[in-house]
């Protein structure tokens, strides 16, 4: 089987409108695609015990990694602090921004990320003996 992949993916968030504003204008976030040993690096199992004594268990994802190691460009991202505006160019500079919406935008970018789109891979793929007719 042959798997067709991309290095960098593509992310135009459909939030406030942004998908309706001219391309040139809308936000949009690129990024490494991860390797597949980096999707199980990035989460970790916590338990913790409860009152009750019994284990609660769930899963925290590193976001600040996920995006730092995710090589995340971002365009037409401008934020507004103290009346002198910005260019959010970078996933670090989105970590490092003082702003819910930016924390927003960190979020849904992790889970796109994450995002398990192997079904996509696999459309796009053909087995080792060629494309089928």
């Amino acid at each position: 089987m042959v798997i067709t992949v991309e290095k960098r993916a593509n992310w135009t968030p459909d939030i406030n409108g942004n998908l309706d504003l001219p391309e040139s204008e809308q936000v949009s976030f690129s990024y490494d695609k991860p390797l597949a040993y980096k999707r199980s690096e990035w989460k970790k199992i916590v338990a913790t015990r409860k009152k009750d004594g019994s284990l609660e268990t769930y899963v925290d994802t590193d976001r600040a990694r996920v995006i730092r190691d995710s090589n995340v460009k971002i365009v037409n991202l401008v934020m507004d602090e103290d009346g002198k505006s910005r260019q959010i160019s970078t996933g670090e500079e989105l970590l490092n921004a003082r702003s819910a919406v930016c924390s927003f935008f960190v979020d849904a970018l992790v889970a796109q990320i994450l995002r398990e789109d192997y079904r996509d891979e696999l459309k796009n793929s053909e087995s080792a003996s060629g494309p089928s007719s």
